[in-house]
C-alpha cells in the first residue's frame, strides 16, 4: 500500500474480491467498510469524543534501517492494546520524523516483518509519548519471499471463499499472516523462515486441512520461502465436510407407581425412552424437582430404553417430579411431562 494526499492505493494484491475497512483513530468519524475503493464516505461518529489534531498533544515517531541496510519504504504503526486486531492507526513514509497519538504501539514493515518478533502478539511494545522524540532500528534488510498454492476439493471443485493462515513452523499459536483463498492463495512478502499453513473454509463447506494434506499441526509439513521468489506449493486436496448425522426426537414416559406415600417410604418409578428407529437409546436420566436434581440414572443399551428404579425419600408435602433424559449421538435429549407425589 502506499499513500498520499489526499488518497491511497493497494499494489500487488492477489486476484480476489476484498472488502475495505477505513478507520479514523481520533474518534471524529465511524469505522467504514465498503467492498470497493473509490470514494469512501464515513460519517461523523456519535459517540466517540471529536478530536482536533490540531489542539491534540502528539508523540515524534521515526523510524529506520541499521547502518548497510537498505532503508524500508514504509511503515505501519498498530495500537499495542486492540485486542490483537491489528488496525494501522498511522502511515509513515521513509524514516523522516512522524507525529501521531501517544500510547503503546507495536511496528510493521512490509506484509510480515515486525519490530522485535515474528508476529503482532511476539513483536516489541514502543511507548510514544508526549513531548519525546522515539526512534526504532530495523537491524537487517529483510529477506522475504511468497508461498502460493491452488485449493481443490475432493470433488474437484476449485475453493472460493477459503482462509490461508500462516504460522510460525514452531508455534501453532503464533499467526504470522493470512491470504484469501479463491482457487490460489498467495501469502507474500514473508520473512525467510519455516511456516506452517492452514486452509479453512469460513463457509462450512470444506474440513480444514494443513498444506501438505496433514489434518493437526503437529503432523503439518513446513514450508520456507525462497529469498525474492513465488515458492509454489502445489494442489491442496480438502475433503467436503461430512454432515453430522440428523438426531432422532425422542418421547420420554414418566409413571410412578403410586401418587401418593407415607414419610420416610418410596415408590416405585419408570422412564422409558421412545426413539423412531432407535432400539436402545443410552445416556443419563435425572429426576428432578423443580431445578433440584433428586436422582441419576444411567440408561445402558441393555436397558432398552426402559428403566424401573425407587423414587428417593422426601419430607411431608406435595412434589412435582420430572425426568428429564440427555440424549445421545443419535437421540435428542427431551423432558417427561410431571408427576405429582404427595407425602403425608
Amino acid at each position: 500500500m502506499s499513500a498520499g494526499s489526499p488518497g491511497f492505493r493497494f499494489e500487488g494484491l492477489p486476484d480476489a474480491d476484498y472488502l475495505i475497512t477505513m478507520i479514523d483513530p481520533t474518534g471524529r468519524y465511524t469505522t467504514t467498510t465498503v467492498p470497493y475503493a473509490e470514494v469512501i464516505t464515513m460519517q461523523h461518529s456519535p459517540d466517540l469524543r471529536p478530536v482536533d489534531l490540531g489542539d491534540e498533544p502528539l508523540a515524534e515517531f521515526s523510524a529506520r534501517a541499521s547502518r548497510g541496510a537498505r532503508p524500508p519504504t514504509s511503515f505501519l504503526l498498530y495500537r499495542a492494546d486492540d485486542g490483537g486486531t491489528q488496525a494501522p492507526v498511522t502511515f509513515l513514509e521513509g524514516a523522516d520524523q512522524q507525529h501521531t497519538l501517544p500510547g503503546p504501539y507495536k511496528v510493521r514493515t512490509g506484509n510480515a516483518t515486525w519490530l522485535g518478533g515474528r508476529s503482532f502478539d511476539s513483536a516489541k511494545t514502543i511507548t510514544l509519548k508526549v513531548d519525546k522524540a522515539t526512534s526504532v532500528t530495523f537491524p537487517s534488510d529483510p529477506t522475504n519471499g511468497d508461498l502460493a498454492g491452488r485449493v481443490v476439493g475432493e470433488d474437484g471443485v476449485l475453493m472460493k471463499d477459503g482462509v490461508a493462515t500462516v504460522y510460525a513452523a514452531d508455534n501453532e499459536r503464533e499467526i504470522i499472516a493470512t491470504a484469501p483463498v479463491n482457487e490460489l492463495f498467495l501469502a507474500i512478502d514473508l520473512p525467510v523462515r519455516p511456516y506452517k499453513i492452514r486452509i479453512s473454509d469460513p463457509t462450512g463447506r470444506y474440513a480444514t486441512r494443513w498444506v501438505g494434506g496433514a489434518e493437526t499441526f503437529a503432523k503439518a509439513r513446513a514450508f520456507t520461502p525462497e529469498i525474492s521468489e513465488q515458492t509454489n506449493l502445489g494442489t491442496v486436496a480438502v475433503p467436503r465436510r461430512s454432515d453430522p448425522p440428523r438426531k432422532v426426537a425422542a418421547l420420554v414416559s414418566f409413571k410412578l407407581s403410586s401418587s401418593s406415600v407415607r414419610p420416610r417410604r418410596t415408590v416405585s418409578a419408570t422412564v422409558q425412552v421412545f426413539a423412531k428407529g432407535v432400539a436402545r437409546p443410552t445416556g443419563k436420566i435425572v429426576i428432578k424437582k423443580g431445578s433440584v436434581t433428586l436422582k441419576t440414572i444411567t440408561l445402558r443399551a441393555s436397558d432398552r430404553g426402559r428403566r424401573t428404579f425407587r423414587t428417593p425419600k422426601l419430607p411431608r408435602g406435595k412434589h412435582t417430579l420430572r425426568a428429564v433424559y440427555s440424549g445421545d449421538a443419535t437421540v435428542l435429549g427431551r423432558s417427561s411431562v410431571t408427576r405429582t407425589l404427595r407425602v403425608r
